[in-house]
């Protein structure tokens, strides 16, 4: 079971987040052609060796093109009625988001999930892939903005239906005052209920995105467990030179 749990700093969530280190961070990415048919297999066939929770794999469309590729302990039926049937008695039921790292996928949690459903602390298990990683969609990345370009991905996908991740938005009002306090009023609903939400346990990369999606979104994150976060941190100012120098060429 995942055992480290660090609260995120303002230190950690910061991290890189300058124009410099945002640079460095663009001179990382370039999407690698992959067999989506070869990585859904493989993906499959690890989960359906290690793990004896019963899994569901899934695919929802996000922004228009993209889709993201994840896997959930619900049944279809159980997202639809939000009722699970294992742990949640006496209690709202409760979901674990978990988030991969650089270089990897959904897979990497294989060795956790049925020990996390076997604690009776979780409902239900979900595990993603980023988008540009596993099975997901590689869309064009913005090199600029490469946070934002996860984050709002990321973002999208828990806010779509199809996830049962968050509660449906408030119904529209006629004024903006009433749909500010109606925003508010779900904000505070969710306080002290609890009703939807999720929490969300990212490893390295994965936990530097998190950090930044809880920052961005308390409302919608209940708990944020960290497992060795890392981030892009800004370069000594004679990398940036040697860096500058390469790409005169």
């Amino acid at each position: 079971m995942l055992r480290v749990a660090l609260r995120a700093s303002r230190h950690l969530m910061a991290l890189g987040t300058g124009a410099g280190a945002t640079a460095y961070a663009a001179g990382w990415w370039s999407w690698v052609p992959t067999n989506p048919r070869a990585a859904r297999e493989a993906q499959d066939a690890l989960l359906g060796r290690f793990v004896k929770t019963q899994l569901y794999s899934k695919t929802t469309r996000i922004n228009g093109s993209s889709t993201i590729n994840w896997v959930d302990t619900a049944s279809p039926d159980e997202v639809a009625s939000g009722v699970f049937n294992r742990g949640s008695a006496g209690r709202s039921p409760r979901t674990l988001v978990l988030a991969h790292g650089l270089g990897s996928g959904l897979g990497m949690f294989f060795a956790n999930v049925d020990a996390i459903i076997a604690s009776g602390k979780y409902d239900r298990v979900v595990m993603f892939d980023w988008l540009g990683f596993g099975s997901s969609s590689r869309p064009p990345f913005d090199k600029d903005q490469p946070e934002k370009f996860f984050i709002d991905s990321f973002r999208a996908f828990v806010q779509h239906g199809s996830t049962g991740l968050l509660p449906p938005p408030p119904a529209p009002s006629a004024s903006s005052a009433g749909v500010s306090a109606c925003a508010a009023g779900a904000t505070q609903s969710f306080g002290r209920t609890g009703a939807g939400g999720f929490d969300l346990c990212g490893h390295s990369l994965g936990g530097y995105l998190a950090a930044l999606y809880a920052a961005e979104n308390p409302h919608h994150t209940r708990a944020l467990y960290l497992a060795s976060p890392v981030g892009f941190p800004r370069p000594p100012a004679e990398e940036q030179e040697v860096r500058a120098e390469d790409r005169s060429w």
